[in-house]
């Protein structure tokens, strides 16, 4: 746990505009909605005397329309869990995941933006995110929306400025929803802790059984979460079999980078990474309605 020894000033402002205009003009100001990010790990070596709390700028809630769910940054992960929406949308996915989030007591105050703008590879929302294809919008100089998979740039750096926020995340609603299924894994040291290894998968078949579309994101396997688009492209077109997920999954080395550090060895997150994308894709085209 890090402290901030010389606080100053602490702002509450009411619309994300508000919080991005303190933020430019405030020297060493940082925000801060549930801070399970900036007390623990967040600071390291960088002087903050301002803190911008978003957490009244209007930012916590979940919404659905015909094409869009909608999550406001401040939303806790708790709430994701335990929405009734995400029971159900997408085989629960994410709300499986949210679970899965290491205690209860972090999952309380931590929040969804700050989760997703901490750019840990370890997060285990990113994944499903990446998985459902959801955007991420920003507030900055001006209102921004990224794709998930092109929002991360490495450990813990994303593409936003310093005083950029994360207002929302949306994700699209597929039209062939009953045709879709979804999955979500993690391996970890316990159930509380940070993944070793994790990720989500997303798969559209046709009448036939013949893949449309496939995700596969992972986490905890390169600098920041990824997808793996050549195992993705590997898969469509066919009618899935234990052996033809395997052979998919063949040469997941070339998509993942992994390090040793206390958790496990590069060797072995390699060989979880292939065992766990293989079962997260069957998992997921069985629950799409396919027959392997």
């Amino acid at each position: 746990m890090q402290y901030i020894r010389d606080l100053k000033k602490y702002y509450w402002p009411k619309a994300p505009q508000d919080a991005v205009r303190m933020l430019m003009q405030e020297p060493y100001a940082e925000v801060i909605a549930g801070g399970t990010e900036l007390l623990v790990s967040g600071l390291k070596g960088r002087e903050v005397n301002n803190l911008v709390d978003i957490t009244r700028a209007g930012l916590s809630y979940v919404k659905k329309d015909k094409k869009f769910i909608k999550i406001g940054a401040t939303t806790t992960i708790s709430e994701i869990q335990n929405a009734p929406l995400f029971k159900d949308f997408a085989n629960g996915v994410l709300s499986t995941a949210a679970q899965r989030f290491v205690s209860v007591q972090i999952r309380n105050v931590a929040t969804i933006g700050g989760n997703l703008g901490a750019a840990m590879p370890s997060s285990d929302l990113a994944p499903v995110l990446m998985a459902l294809d959801a955007k991420i919008h920003v507030c900055g100089k001006e209102i921004k929306e990224f794709a998930i998979n092109g929002f991360y740039l490495s450990k813990r750096k994303t593409v936003m400025a310093p005083y950029e926020i994360i207002t929302e995340i949306e994700i699209p609603v597929p039209a062939d929803m009953d045709r879709t299924g979804c999955a979500f894994q993690k391996i970890g040291r316990t159930e509380t802790d940070i993944a070793i290894v994790n990720g989500a998968a997303a798969i559209t078949i046709d009448d036939a059984g013949e893949v449309k579309s496939a995700r596969l994101a992972l986490g905890s396997v390169a600098q920041n979460t990824i997808r793996c688009l050549e195992i993705e492209n590997g898969l469509l077109g066919k009618k899935l079999t234990k052996k033809a997920i395997e052979a998919a999954c063949e040469n997941i080395a070339k998509a993942i980078d992994p390090k040793t550090d206390v958790r496990a060895s590069a060797k072995y997150r390699g060989t979880v990474a292939k065992v766990l994308a293989a079962r997260l894709i069957e998992e997921a085209y069985v629950k799409a309605g396919g027959k392997i």
